[in-house]
């Protein structure tokens, strides 16, 4: 039987009026020219799957470094109780200028928890009790490839690290950068700091909620180029992470809780070695301004006010381990 026709109505794309197999596939050449078409009108907007392209083999160059992306998936939010069931990570190259050379590895890995997958953890994952049952993550597979790793970068590491580290010890020994908190995207120009919301604005999208596909995501993202900063995101990303700062906690009444969010600060629920508290990092020439707020204005106790001092060693750790000098990333 011939197949199904429709009538190909004359066109913007092509400009005849003969008819056309349904679905019949378009080159690439096709899907470009019709991609163009519609943008033109601005009525439409295209977006390109987010992919990762080759993986390379071989020897770095010179003195490019190695860093590492990774994600994870969990039974929920509670970075004590919870259990990481899916990790993905993408390993590659880049100079000391921050530019991205090659993809140099993927790892993924499903784990079977101690406890149910709840529901809502399903449903957003996809991730089922069946899909995980007997599933362990090699931890002697994983540290082969984190060891080269110079730099550790998740788009909530505060999260992400933590959970982490209750896996695998050697994820405490790397430095971290953080994609999400340490681009400052508003001023920027984006409209949140979701993965989904940068890649769209980037023109871009993935299927969300799969810790390498997500990791995919990211390693699209560190690759463009920031508007102003005259390099792409890994290279500000980078810059920032090499920075000393300080993170000043403080135990303050309820009353100040707008004050204080007005001013950057952050909540942490507390953890061994840490209370709950607010919290800010600022820059060394910051410091002194945000100390006199806080005894002159918000008359807090000099006792309520902790400042440590916060490198890519020891930043989104859930406690404050002793610092060393970072001169490595």
């Amino acid at each position: 039987r011939r197949p199904a026709l429709r009538p190909r109505h004359r066109s913007v794309f092509d400009g005849d009026d003969e008819f056309a197999e349904v679905g019949a596939p378009m080159s690439d050449s096709e899907l470009e020219k019709a991609i163009s078409t519609l943008e033109a009108t601005g009525q439409f907007r295209v977006l390109r799957r987010a992919q990762l392209g080759n993986i390379a083999g071989g020897a770095l160059v010179g003195n490019d470094r190695i860093a590492v992306i990774v994600d994870t998936e969990t039974t929920g939010l509670d970075l004590q109780r919870d259990e990481i069931i899916e990790i993905g990570m993408i390993a590659f190259s880049y100079d000391l200028a921050g530019q991205i050379g090659k993809v140099v590895g993927t790892f993924s890995a499903l784990q079977e928890p101690s406890k149910r997958i709840p529901l809502a953890i399903t449903k957003l994952t996809g991730i089922s009790e069946e899909e995980v049952k007997g599933q362990r993550i090699d931890k002697q597979a994983l540290e082969a490839f984190l060891k080269p790793a110079s730099l550790i970068v998740a788009h909530n590491a505060a999260f992400d690290r933590p959970m982490c580290e209750r896996l695998s010890g050697l994820f405490a020994e790397k430095p971290w950068a953080c994609s999400a908190t340490e681009i400052d995207w508003k001023n920027f120009g984006f409209e949140g700091t979701k993965l989904v919301y940068i890649l769209n604005q980037f023109g871009k999208y993935h299927s969300g909620h799969r810790a390498l596909d997500d990791c995919i995501a990211l390693y699209n993202i560190l690759q463009l180029p920031l508007a102003s900063t005259g390099g792409s995101v890994f290279a500000q990303l980078l810059s920032c992470a090499r920075k000393t700062r300080y993170r000043i906690s403080v135990v303050s009444p309820y009353e100040l809780r707008g004050a204080l969010k007005a001013r950057g600060y952050r909540w942490h629920p507390g953890s061994p070695g840490r209370p709950r508290s607010w919290y800010i990092e600022i820059e060394e020439e910051n410091q002194r301004d945000e100390m006199n707020f806080l005894i002159q204005q918000a008359r807090l106790p000099k006792k309520n006010i902790a400042v440590e001092t916060v490198t890519a060693l020891n930043r989104f750790k859930l406690s404050t381990l002793p610092i060393a000098k970072m001169n490595s990333v």
